[in-house]
């Protein structure tokens, strides 16, 4: 369970969103249902950051490439900017197969910033 229980809902609400739009073998494995595609992206998938103001989350492949969930809770030191500079840096990066490629960004009730990216 995360420190963070509501960040982690966003990002997992937003890695399902995705997932289930883009990923025929997943919209299968869950047949449709979000409470069961969010259990299978915690069961499956990897937190690899869990701090009070960002939670990082790795989920397999997606036509051959990891899906990453980031969040950032607003109420934390500088997690705004952090947020703001981390979009705006992956929407200008040029590193093709190297780097991530941001897939999407979303900032919800002004609090939680979010974004996916793929790798």
């Amino acid at each position: 369970m995360a420190k963070n229980q509501e960040l982690e809902k966003h990002v997992l609400t937003a890695m399902y969103s995705y997932l289930i739009s883009n990923d025929s073998g997943f919209k299968f494995m869950c047949e449709g249902e979000e409470e069961t595609g969010k259990a299978i992206i915690q069961s499956l998938g990897e937190v690899r950051v869990d701090e009070s103001s960002k939670i990082r989350m790795h989920y397999g492949k997606l036509n051959g490439y990891e899906l990453i969930g980031y969040g950032y809770d607003f109420e934390g030191n500088h997690a705004k900017e952090t947020y703001e500079r981390a979009v705006k840096n992956t929407r200008e990066s040029v590193l093709g197969d190297l780097g991530e490629t941001l897939l999407s960004d979303n900032v919800v009730d002004e609090k939680y910033g979010l974004y996916l990216t793929s790798i």
